[in-house]
């Protein structure tokens, strides 16, 4: 999380906006495109939540809000309903592109030096995945978590079931612990005692 942290901040330092993107996919593994599509009528403070409307498998999801997500979007200038909460620079519409300054923050921290691999580099897609990675790692439930990201196949989140090897086997042993394996065997000695 430190990486994410020193990202979080050098990108604050430039721009509110890019900043409070990039949590928003950090803290709600949010897509580029679902962010940017984000109207101030999406946004409810009072449950804490976002409309997710602009999304890739075209299905509506709420999302919850962490703490700081909210505190990010308290620090921007609100609109009416239909303004997006992220406008592109002209002013009009919606950005469409994630900002040059998101790649040029992330080779300034040196996150993608001596990667020669593209699909192995940091890009604003790779905050959704740690996100996700996060979530595994804490032990959310796959299908928690499917519904979390907003997968429309389970077989997308799958992907993240290597991180939670400790929690199949914390749900064994919990299994484990809940079973009566003696009630059978001591149903069957009383029934014998009492001669049935």
């Amino acid at each position: 999380q430190g990486e994410a942290e020193n990202l979080l901040n050098a990108l604050l330092s430039k721009s509110l906006s890019l900043y409070s993107m990039a949590l928003f996919s950090l803290h709600a593994g949010l897509r580029y495109g679902e962010i940017a599509g984000l109207t101030w009528g999406d946004v409810d403070f009072e449950n804490g939540t976002l409309l997710i409307r602009n999304t890739k498998n075209t299905m509506m999801r709420t999302v919850y809000m962490t703490t700081r997500m909210q505190e990010a979007l308290k620090m921007i200038e609100t609109g009416g309903k239909r303004d997006p909460v992220f406008p592109a620079r002209s002013g009009a519409g919606h950005k469409t592109e994630v900002s040059n300054l998101f790649a040029r923050t992330v080779d300034k921290l040196g996150f993608n030096a001596d990667i020669s691999d593209r699909r192995q580099k940091v890009c604003f897609h790779s905050l959704r995945h740690t996100y996700a990675s996060w979530h595994a790692m804490n032990g959310t439930d796959l299908y928690v978590l499917k519904e979390l990201l907003g997968h429309k196949n389970f077989s997308m989140t799958q992907r993240y079931s290597h991180l939670a090897p400790s929690t199949l086997q914390k749900a064994t042993r919990d299994f484990e612990k809940n079973l009566k394996s003696n009630d059978i065997i001591e149903s069957k000695r009383k029934a014998i005692r009492k001669g049935l």
